[in-house]
């Protein structure tokens, strides 16, 4: 667990940083470089979670179900992305 902390804050932390202050940096392949661990990181919070507390976990998922239900729905109904050329490219970097 504090491996994969490590390697989700380490390599995002400077990046946001600098983003913030200088020029912006933050470039969709680094958020592909750290969504791995992110998740691995919900995961076993959850799983942890569960084993302790069912009705928090319970709440927790609700919780998290309507958060991203919500941003899904609006992701997919608002006309803000004109391009998707711009994603492929990136992936195929990577």
């Amino acid at each position: 667990m504090i491996w994969m902390l490590g390697w989700l804050i380490l390599p995002i932390v400077p990046i946001i940083g600098f983003s913030f202050i200088s020029a912006q940096l933050w470039e969709p392949r680094y958020v592909l470089f750290v969504c791995p661990y992110l998740f691995l990181l919900i995961a076993a919070g959850f799983t942890r979670l569960w084993r302790q507390w069912r009705v928090a976990a319970i709440a927790a998922a609700m919780i998290y179900t309507l958060a991203m239900g919500g941003e899904s729905t609006h992701y997919y109904n608002v006309q803000n992305r004109s391009d998707y050329l711009f994603n492929v490219e990136t992936i195929e970097q990577i």
